[in-house]
């Protein structure tokens, strides 16, 4: 019997049938689940069963024993240890993190965290109009290009905010550009939802 344990949720499942197109899982609810070979290799992990064997011998079982009671605590930690620590917050990030937030709320937006801590959506009604990221160093804000066109050099990418424009420097003169750029960028949105609106 070969049994699995989820990576996602510690779900424990036992294998009823394989294929080069097809894995068949019986859950621990007694439902059976098919999935793509490529789902179970990504997020599931095969639990090693203990080999049981017949032993005659009390001496033997401690001998055996002992070893594998050792073993196991040090496997452990070593799989912890091989993860890279990840960062979750910027100490101090950029000026014009603190200036795109308050602005938001006075224009009478919400600012959301991602699961990255360091990107932050702007959203109108539900609905994203721009977003940005920041570190020690920067800001860059992701806008709609077709709102920001001629307002200021961006690099454009394949994403739904196509528009790139990174910000290092804080002064005045880059502020109001911000500002500006958002403005744009939630005065589109806003058409787009009236659009929708009257179709």
């Amino acid at each position: 019997m070969t049994r699995f344990v989820s990576i996602r949720n510690g779900q424990v499942a036992e294998l009823v049938s394989r294929t080069d197109e097809q894995v068949v899982l019986k859950m621990e609810n007694g439902k059976e689940k098919p999935i793509s070979p490529a789902t179970l290799k990504r997020w599931w992990k095969e639990i090693e069963e203990p080999q049981t064997e017949e032993i005659t011998s009390t001496d033997e079982v401690v001998a055996e024993a002992a070893p594998v009671i050792e073993e196991e605590p040090v496997a452990k930690v070593e799989k912890k240890a091989k993860k890279p620590a990840k960062k979750k917050t910027i100490d101090n990030p950029h000026p014009l993190k603190k200036v795109i937030e308050d602005f938001a709320a006075e224009i009478g937006t919400e600012v959301t965290t991602a699961t990255v801590p360091t990107f932050k959506s702007l959203k109108v009604e539900g609905k994203r109009y721009g977003a940005f990221t920041f570190d020690d160093d920067s800001v860059t804000l992701w806008l709609y290009s077709e709102a920001i066109e001629g307002l200021a050099e961006f690099r454009k990418i394949k994403h739904i905010l196509d528009a790139r424009v990174k910000f290092e420097e804080m002064n005045d003169e880059v502020v109001a550009k911000v500002k500006q750029l958002v403005l744009a960028s939630l005065e589109f949105t806003k058409a787009k939802i009236e659009a929708k609106k009257t179709k």
